[in-house]
């Protein structure tokens, strides 16, 4: 257990002998050991004591609440405030130099498209067009003159993986073959849709070897 997030509403969270302890209405209360967390995350507004905050940051436990109705009511206290210093002087510069934005996400980008190849490899798909469509786009964004072309060319790239995630998508989400999933497309939110399965696989494989992949 690294990251816990709660996403159930009217909750308190207290802190007692090295644990978090939840409660809910008309539940049982439930504790977590703090030394098991990295980071508390709460979906919805949560009571919490002044003693629980203190405790977090003394150990060095990020707590993030998220307000998904109005963004800019959402907070985050890091426990360790030289490496948010460090993020917020990173993403200021670059807001500020969009040269350095754009090598950056360009090989984002490009380990993204890595990511995604790896999974339609896992799946014996090296010999389709999804695949060559997305290791073209590998070395191919990595020349994008700016940042819109950058977005073009990923999509273009990604585009030919939508069969192969409507697959693997839930019937009910009306992808039932893959020229449903085609007649789709111009649909930007039955696209995530289909995409769900496989970009979900990409961005846990991402997480385990993004410090081998670049």
């Amino acid at each position: 257990m690294s990251r816990v997030i709660l996403d159930r509403r009217k909750l308190s969270l207290e802190y007692t002998t090295d644990c978090l302890i939840i409660r809910e209405p008309e539940q049982p209360p439930r504790s977590l050991p703090l030394s098991r967390m990295t980071q508390l995350i709460c979906m919805h507004s949560v009571q919490v004591t002044t003693q629980l905050v203190g405790q977090l940051l003394q150990r060095g436990i990020d707590f993030i609440v998220v307000n998904q109705r109005h963004a800019d009511n959402s907070f985050s206290l890091y426990a360790n405030h030289s490496q948010q210093a460090h993020r917020r002087s990173v993403q200021y510069h670059w807001q500020s130099h969009a040269n350095d934005r754009l090598i950056w996400s360009r090989h984002l980008v490009s380990h993204k498209l890595k990511v995604t190849a790896s999974v339609l490899r896992a799946q014996g798909e090296t010999a389709n067009t999804p695949y060559t469509s997305i290791m073209t786009g590998v070395t191919q964004v990595l020349d994008t003159p700016n940042e819109a072309t950058l977005r073009g060319w990923e999509g273009n790239a990604r585009n030919p993986c939508l069969p192969s995630g409507a697959k693997n998508c839930l019937p009910r989400w009306g992808f039932s073959s893959a020229s449903a999933a085609r007649r789709q497309t111009r649909s930007t939110r039955l696209f995530r849709s289909a995409m769900c399965w496989l970009m979900k696989k990409a961005f846990v494989n991402s997480k385990k070897w993004g410090s081998t992949q670049s």
